[in-house]
């Protein structure tokens, strides 16, 4: 996966803190190209942008048009970001967010059934023992 460039979540992100491991998230508007023709824009002329920038730094609208989107994230409703192992930043109404590297986080997360799946396993455990119960008896 690692050689196909599949990096999963925050695997692209290019600003990240080195000592703590956090990467900080902003939705940055950007208007699109083009309009009516009379210089009005119309409803969908403004997209919102994920973009990973320092906190303190301020994101200028050429930076944001430019920027690939991120992998597995998306933008909610108005202004909220959205997705695995992420932490919106308290007082920004979900529009600032964080990703903290985090044990397992691009592990490949596929499991296997063990003893009939979580529902049955109790049951199947039991009737197991009590077979083992009945040869250790005979």
């Amino acid at each position: 996966r690692f050689r196909k460039g599949i990096f999963g979540v925050g695997g692209d992100l290019t600003a990240v803190d080195g000592e703590k491991g956090v990467a900080y998230l902003k939705v940055v508007e950007v208007a699109r190209r083009g309009g009516d023709g009379e210089g009005r824009l119309s409803p969908n002329a403004v997209r919102k942008v994920i973009v990973n920038a320092p906190l303190d730094r301020e994101v200028r609208e050429e930076e944001a048009r430019r920027a690939k989107p991120i992998q597995g994230l998306k933008v909610q409703g108005a202004h909220t970001i959205v997705g695995p192992y992420v932490e919106p930043v308290k007082g920004t109404g979900g529009s600032v967010a964080t990703i903290k590297v985090q044990e397992g986080m691009w592990e490949e997360r596929r499991g296997q059934k063990v003893d009939g799946g979580e529902r049955r396993k109790v049951q199947v455990r039991r009737k197991r023992k009590l077979e083992e119960m009945k040869k250790s008896r005979a």
